[in-house]
């Protein structure tokens, strides 16, 4: 009798942790649930009253506190963006961080969002896209340059920029991470151009339509950029470029096995690379450089992202080759800055299409130098980025029996 006294006293004491966690469950499902209606509902309500400001030509009084609207319409992404990066602020909508710049001044316009709401869909972002930070009277327009993956003490990707007006979303990162992420994801962004809102309310208002039909125009711009250098690629991959006498003195045997197809192939590509960057064959691979002059900070310059894709699209022309992105600085403190830098191209080569899996980034920081750091010319050259293509397709031999560089067309 005792034994089924302990038993019913056992289950018993079961039932009540079963239905105290199922409360506790419950209990959280419902707080879950309210942040993200609170959230919803804030967000609807700020962004209507947001419009009807604009549309009726409100200036905002000089001392209410920063408001404004961000927009990536390809990700179907709004969200209102508040003054500060507190909980109270963050649990409701974005955050413009304090320090540093405002819209529409040279520096840096730094935003943060949780990674699980408002900046869930930051995970599609890509290269090129464009960007809408709307104010009560202006409308500031940015492409989208990088993005990379730092650690949450890197403050670095805040740096104000004394030249340019730039964007830097930030958010936590791994997306799918639960509890606290390790990581930080940034989106780094240029203005291109700004709109100013008028006072009446017929040209307040920009019609939705418009902003579709120049993002359908840019998107046509660079899917014929993309076709252009996709067409160059393969006519590429076509032509020979090389005449029987150059042959004979590349394969020295005159052999037409797959020896002598690598290196013809090897010099093809070297001329076609140099034609787009300065290109030098080594015994690591084809090396493409892109000097420090194309990057300003971590960040690739626009004109130069467009040949780092004629890159891409020479490569993928020919299956079977890979691209190793290594990032180079003049001093050890600044290895981040190369990874960055690293990372900033890869990211435009995959934009192309290439697969993740073969196209690879590192920083090594100063421990590559071209030359010393005590002349001019040695300060210059070493901080780089170098593209390294190699493969079967390719070989493994440099053609010549040391590195060289072509000049450049």
């Amino acid at each position: 009798m005792s034994v089924w006294l302990l038993f019913e006293e056992r289950r018993s004491q079961l039932w009540g942790l079963r239905g105290l966690l199922l409360l506790i469950a419950i209990a959280a499902l419902g707080y879950s649930g309210w942040i993200y209606f609170d959230q919803y509902w804030y967000q609807r309500h700020a962004s209507e009253a947001f419009d009807t400001a604009r549309e009726a030509g409100q200036a905002p009084a000089t001392t209410e506190p920063f408001r404004a609207k961000l927009t990536i319409p390809r990700l179907r992404l709004t969200a209102m963006v508040e003054d500060g990066v507190g909980e109270n602020v963050l649990r409701r909508a974005a955050g413009h961080i304090p320090h540093t710049s405002l819209p529409g001044r040279p520096g840096n316009v730094g935003l943060a969002a949780h990674r699980d709401t408002l900046f869930s869909r930051l995970r599609g972002i890509k290269s090129l896209d464009r960007i809408v930070l709307s104010t009560p009277t202006v409308d500031y327009n940015y492409q989208v340059v990088s993005t990379s993956i730092v650690n949450p003490d890197d403050v670095s990707v805040l740096a104000p920029s004394q030249d340019q007006k730039l964007l830097t979303l930030v958010t936590c990162y791994p997306f799918e991470f639960f509890g606290h992420a390790p990581k930080r994801f940034i989106v780094r962004a240029e203005q291109i151009d700004e709109n100013a809102r008028m006072n009446k309310p017929a040209q307040a208002a920009e019609d939705a339509g418009a902003i579709t039909n120049r993002r359908q125009q840019h998107d046509e711009k660079l899917a014929k950029m993309a076709r252009h250098s996709r067409e160059q690629a393969d006519s590429y991959a076509r032509q020979t470029g090389i005449d029987s006498q150059r042959r004979a003195d590349v394969y020295l045997d005159a052999s037409r096995g797959p020896v002598a197809q690598n290196t013809e192939l090897r010099i093809r590509l070297l001329e076609r690379l140099n034609g787009v960057l300065a290109t030098r064959d080594t015994p690591h691979g084809l090396v493409v450089t892109v000097p420090n002059a194309a990057f300003s900070g971590a960040l690739l310059r626009g004109t130069v992202s467009q040949q780092v894709t004629l890159i891409a699209a020479i490569v993928a022309a020919h299956p079977g080759l890979e691209i190793e992105v290594v990032g180079h600085t003049d001093s050890a403190a600044t290895e981040p800055l190369s990874w960055r830098r690293a990372e900033a191209v890869r990211r435009v080569i995959l934009d192309y299409g290439l697969a993740p899996n073969a196209v690879a980034a590192r920083g090594l920081g100063n421990m590559r130098p071209l030359d010393s750091n005590a002349t001019a010319a040695g300060r210059e050259q070493n901080p780089r980025t170098e593209i390294v293509i190699s493969g079967d397709p390719i070989g493994k031999l440099p053609t010549w029996d040391r590195a060289y560089t072509l000049t450049m067309r």
